[in-house]
């Protein structure tokens, strides 16, 4: 399965690795797009403040994401060259 978490923390705690064994399923990959669509965070903003929000808003999902070997989708996150 895929997880669209609206941040790192949102999950960290949840039942989420006991539920996967319980239904014998893995985590595919989780998505970082409500890093865009919810906090508008871009790892192209003009803005270093911003830039360092959405890289630390990244790092947190790769950190989340990690102990079930899966990866990150930045998808949205990458921004848009204007």
């Amino acid at each position: 399965v895929e997880v669209f978490p609206p941040s790192a923390d949102a999950v960290a705690d949840s039942p989420l690795k006991s539920l996967l064994a319980e239904h014998k399923l893995k985590l595919a990959a989780v998505g970082s797009g409500a890093g865009w669509v919810k906090h508008k965070l871009t790892l192209t903003a003009e803005d270093a403040t911003a830039r360092d929000k959405a890289v630390a808003f990244v790092q947190k999902m790769l950190d989340f994401a990690a102990p079930f070997g899966a990866p990150v989708i930045i998808g949205s996150m990458q921004g848009r060259w204007a």
